[in-house]
Order: structure tokens, then sequence, then C-alpha cells
């Protein structure tokens, strides 16, 4: 008999083990996803510097991302001469140097095209003019378009 009762306290202990995990997977500590983590840069946009921050995009674009690339090359006089290309659609935010909104551009659906190696030259300077060219051009330009209709939002001089 001690060891038909060994038995069946054994299988006790066994079911009640397998249900103590089961009613822990059950207990409801509810995680809560992260929303996206907004990503911020400097960025010149004519001559004046925000702060560009990009989340990822929702859903799908409305324009593709070859269409973007495509409409990004033919408002960007010199892209051909851009060492690499990358876009990324994101929702794009602007900020001044007060953390306002600039330019009413706020979590809009947006391509980012950046074209490496393409001076930024603001289009209201000149750089045989500027005297400080250097505080003024960046490495980088970067195309931005409204990821529904194709149309530019801004160009903007980045660092990288």
């Amino acid at each position: 008999m001690s060891r038909l009762g060994s038995a069946i306290a054994g299988i006790v202990i066994i079911v009640a083990a397998g249900l103590c995990v089961v009613a822990s997977g059950d207990a409801g500590f509810a995680a809560t996803e992260p929303g996206p983590v907004a990503i911020r840069q400097s960025v010149l946009v004519d001559q004046q510097e925000l702060d560009m921050e990009v989340k990822p995009g929702d859903g799908s674009p409305e324009v593709s991302q070859h269409r973007a690339m495509t409409l990004a090359a033919s408002y960007l006089a010199g892209s051909t001469q851009a060492t690499s290309v990358q876009s990324r659609y994101v929702l794009l935010t602007f900020r001044d140097a007060d953390g306002k909104i600039a330019g009413g551009v706020q979590d809009r659906p947006a391509w980012l095209v950046t074209f490496r190696g393409v001076d930024y030259v603001p289009s209201s300077s000149s750089a045989s003019v500027c005297s400080c060219a250097a505080v003024y051009q960046r490495p980088s330009t970067v195309v931005t378009l409204d990821a529904r209709t194709g149309a530019l939002i801004t160009l903007l001089g980045a660092d990288n």
C-alpha cells in the first residue's frame, strides 16, 4: 500500500506543479508595449537649425519607396553625385529651438531620402557670398516627401 500511496502522491505533485506553471502564465502580468521611440537629430532647413524627430512609419505609405526615391532625385540638382542614397518611411516632426512644432510638421507620414555626399547649401544663401559657409552647409542633403502624395516637404542638411 505504501507503493500505491507514493505513486498517488507523486502524481498529485506532478499535477499540482503543472497547474502552478499554467496558473503562473495566466497571472495577469500585463506588459505594456512601449510606443515607437522618436529619434532626434539636429538638421538645417534653409538657415535655421531645427530638431528633426522621426518615428517608424505606420502601415504602408501610399507613395512607394521606388517612387519616393525617383521624386527625391528630381527635386535635388546634383543627386547623381551622391556617394550613397538611403530612404526610410517615418512619422516626421520638426521642432524649433524652443521645442515648438516648426512649419506645421508633426507626426507627418514622410519619406526621408538621404543623398550622402551631396552638400547641402541653403537656397537663400550663396556659398561664395556667405563668409560663414561652414555654419550653413552640411555634407548630406535629405529630401523629405509627403508619403501620401509625394509632394516635397523640404530639403534639409544633415551631418550624416
